[in-house]
């Protein structure tokens, strides 16, 4: 094998009929809609932890666009390691393990992570979230603030979410803040839509990891932060994932 200074472990799936949903060790970090033939790769680092790590992977029928017949998802699998920086691609990295499978359902996958990289502490730190009241409330809180455009409420929120993402990625924490909260002051806060005013009933929440970990978006489809059209039509978005670690509400991914 290989020696990796920097490791880099990547998730990479080529499909065709069927959605493919991922999680690491309880968090989910992959989502392809692969009605077509499409390939698509992400990058796992912010869910290891020492030693085995779990990849779990669920592949379901395609409920957007034209139903097909009796026809069986197409997928294959692989689980790859890069040096950071490289690119990613399906004849790049060097496989751990690689699968087809032709079947809907859950799928588990096992790798060991040999870098220094351990979120254990993270994972260990979260509490499974029965009454969502106090999560409710966090959010509401949230959206009341990304309308005021409360930079600085913001940067603290997002202070604990950011350094896990230099700590995995091998960045400098405090310039890989800087730049990612500069990103969200000119991209996000002073670019909502005019008509967005996210009131309880539009906001969904979608446990994961026992319900330990939750993905708050909304239900037209969009992430809970997300711009007007630019010029040319993009928007941009933020994802949002909620846990209560060690006693705190916390944006944490």
């Amino acid at each position: 094998m290989p020696s990796y200074n920097k490791p880099v472990y990547y998730f990479e799936v080529t499909a065709e009929n069927c959605n493919v949903f991922g999680a690491i060790n309880g968090f989910p970090f992959y989502k392809l809609n692969a009605e077509h033939a499409c390939y698509f790769a992400s990058p796992m680092n912010i869910g290891l932890v020492k030693g085995i790590n779990k990849v779990q992977v669920t592949i379901a029928p395609v409920i957007n666009g034209t139903p097909k017949i009796n026809v069986k998802p197409v997928c294959k699998i692989a689980l790859k390691i890069y040096e950071y920086g490289s690119i990613s691609g399906p004849e790049n990295g060097e496989k751990l393990q690689e699968v087809d499978v032709n079947s809907f359902g859950e799928f588990a996958y096992e790798f060991t992570n040999n870098s220094k990289i351990d979120f254990s502490s993270f994972f260990e730190g979260i509490s499974k979230i029965e009454d969502t009241a106090k999560l409710k409330e966090y959010v509401s809180q949230l959206v009341k603030e990304v309308r005021k455009g409360d930079f600085y409420y913001f940067k603290k929120e997002f202070d604990y979410k950011l350094e896990q993402y230099a700590i995995a990625y091998y960045n400098d924490p405090a310039e890989y803040r800087d730049n990612a909260m500069i990103f969200f002051r000119d991209n996000i806060i002073g670019h909502l839509p005019d008509d967005y005013i996210p009131v309880d009933e539009m906001v969904t929440y979608t446990p994961f990891n026992d319900k330990k970990i939750w993905y708050v978006a909304l239900t037209n489809g969009e992430d809970l932060f997300y711009s007007k059209p630019d010029e040319e039509e993009s928007v941009n978005f933020v994802p949002v994932y909620i846990a209560c670690h060690k006693g705190q509400y916390k944006i944490i991914r």
